[in-house]
């Protein structure tokens, strides 16, 4: 029996259990079943950080709640794999197949094998096939569509999909059948181009649920691992896509060199610590693997009808002289800004590699850059330098994904008459709205994490920290710890003396001639925050 609460005071002032009060499980228990997400005083939102999460749900307008509709519907998809639902499929349940995912991770919507020959590397991709269980126009469908996408608000999860999908029959689990979309692409070990590829239905069982971070101590001591088989195949997965890195940058595809910043809660929502890492070998691993797989069936539905691609348009002008003006400043000179290609930015970023002010030139760069999008044109991705691009590889958590899923089936299903739900009109239509809900849920993601600094800067209140700028506008400058990664402003009139500044160049210059250029290291103190307005002050001071 699911608990039930009450949340308010009788007249007698005896108080009933308040929301902000339960524990992190009931709390999210039961906003679920609220149609409206609760008011609370400006007070006590700096006083619970659990409701953090009211502030960035209504703020972002993230749907928190299924209907009872989608969840009726979920409740019935058995949650095993039948003899029926194998019709059709390629077996690769005896084969070595594994899943790589972070330690927190439950929804495992991607598998991964590796076979050899004398001339190619034979890559199979096993992708969690959401459409066999999610059908066009169900309620589960209607809702999937709307979220567009899963949001991840730190340690909580808001999925596209309820838990008994999205945790459940839909998650490549080991040992435990699963119904999944394979492409097996034959990669040249010469040229590492793909000069075959097949894309079918299948079955696995996952032999393996490996980290991130076990598979990245396997890539430097294989003798760890017991299985052999399992370590000999790990380390030719890294070669392999540490070949298809390196042509794809040679080739001008961007890789940024960024440091992640992860957040540690406690369980009332207060963070505990951030942590700042580079990404692993193991991680870069999984992002080739699923890069290439994109492309392949990028590829393979660009002649075939009206799809949804994954499309990346180049910088503006003015963006790219705007890059060229900051850089000059470091010593870099680009070619005119009609000219610049992704190569040479990528040279850039492999230049300041290791340098103090590598973290803001990647950032810097980043920002000039446009959005990725949904589109059904294909216009390519510049940030990859791919001609054909899409999302194929995570249904689970992305609709696009899903759709995309539909489509390759049609094609395999070589019927002639194509269903109006896989329509020019349509598919335009899913692809501005799942850009549009994927904007927001990262902008929610970002919110939370800005949230969650402030609550932990705020404990330090005398403390002096140790930032770069990255970032200047006429009214102040951004600044970001370096110790944490924690990214706050810094206002004019806290800027070491008070009067006009003039700024351009990526440089500001106060009324006593002290100059704050971006890349430049300084030294921060808090000022002022406010949790409910989401803002976090600071100010530069003398070393």
């Amino acid at each position: 029996m699911r608990k039930r609460y009450k949340f308010y005071s009788s007249s007698k002032g005896k108080v009933k259990t308040k929301l902000e009060d339960l524990s992190k499980e009931d709390f999210l228990l039961e906003i679920s079943r609220r149609k409206r997400l609760p008011w609370f005083k400006e007070s006590l939102i700096e006083e619970k950080p659990l409701l953090d999460l009211i502030l960035v749900l209504r703020k972002y307008k993230i749907r928190y709640k299924f209907p009872n509709s989608v969840l009726r519907q979920a409740k019935k998809i058995k949650q095993e794999v039948s003899q029926v639902d194998l019709k059709g499929r390629v077996d690769f349940r005896d084969s070595l197949i594994f899943t790589i995912d972070g330690e927190e991770a439950k929804d495992f919507d991607d598998a991964i094998s590796l076979d050899l020959d004398e001339k190619y590397y034979i890559l199979g991709v096993h992708i969690a096939d959401v459409s066999h269980y999610v059908s066009v126009g169900s309620a589960l469908d209607e809702e999937s569509l709307k979220r567009g996408n899963s949001t991840y608000l730190i340690d909580v999860v808001f999925p596209m999909l309820p838990f008994e999908l999205s945790n459940g029959i839909c998650s490549l689990k080991p040992n435990v059948d699963r119904l999944t979309m394979s492409v097996v692409m034959w990669i040249n070990k010469d040229t590492l181009d793909v000069n075959k590829f097949e894309i079918f239905p299948s079955v696995i069982k996952s032999k393996y649920r490996l980290t991130y971070e076990y598979v990245e101590k396997v890539l430097d001591n294989p003798y760890i691992e017991k299985d052999e088989n399992l370590s000999s195949t790990l380390l030719k997965m890294w070669e392999l896509a540490k070949r298809l890195r390196d042509k794809r940058i040679s080739k001008g595809g961007i890789d940024f060199n960024f440091s992640e910043s992860k957040i540690y809660l406690r369980d009332d929502g207060n963070p505990l610590y951030f942590k700042v890492y580079s990404r692993l070998k193991s991680e870069r691993l999984i992002e080739e693997f699923m890069l290439i797989a994109n492309k392949t069936v990028a590829k393979f539905l660009s002649d075939k009808g009206p799809s949804i691609f994954r499309v990346h348009e180049e910088p503006s002008y003015e963006d790219i002289e705007n890059i060229s003006k900051i850089l000059s400043l470091f010593g870099f000179k680009l070619p005119p800004a009609d000219k610049v290609t992704s190569s040479h930015l990528q040279n850039v970023i492999m230049n300041v590699s290791q340098k103090e002010y590598e973290e803001f030139i990647n950032y810097m760069i980043l920002r000039s850059m446009k959005q990725a999008r949904y589109d059904i044109e294909n216009i390519g991705h510049y940030g990859l330098d791919f001609e054909y691009y899409t999302h194929f590889t995570s249904p689970i958590r992305r609709y696009p994904d899903l759709v995309v899923h539909r489509l390759v089936k049609f094609v395999l299903s070589k019927k002639k008459k194509r269903p109006k739900s896989l329509s020019f009109e349509k598919l335009k239509k899913i692809a501005e709205h799942c850009s549009k809900t994927e904007r927001e849920s990262v902008s929610a993601e970002r919110f939370i994490a800005k949230l969650k600094g402030i609550r932990y800067i705020k404990n330090f209140p005398n403390e002096i920290f140790d930032a770069v700028i990255s970032g200047i506008k006429e009214d102040g400058v951004f600044v970001q710890i370096i110790q944490n990664g924690i990214e706050g402003f810094v206002p004019i009139e806290y800027l070491g003396s008070k009067g006009k500044v003039n700024g351009g160049d990526g440089q500001i210059v106060n009324d006593e001639g002290k100059v704050f250029r971006i890349g430049q290291k300084v030294k921060v103190k808090l000022k002022r925050y406010s949790i409910v307005k989401g803002f976090l002050d600071f100010e530069i001071v003398d070393e």
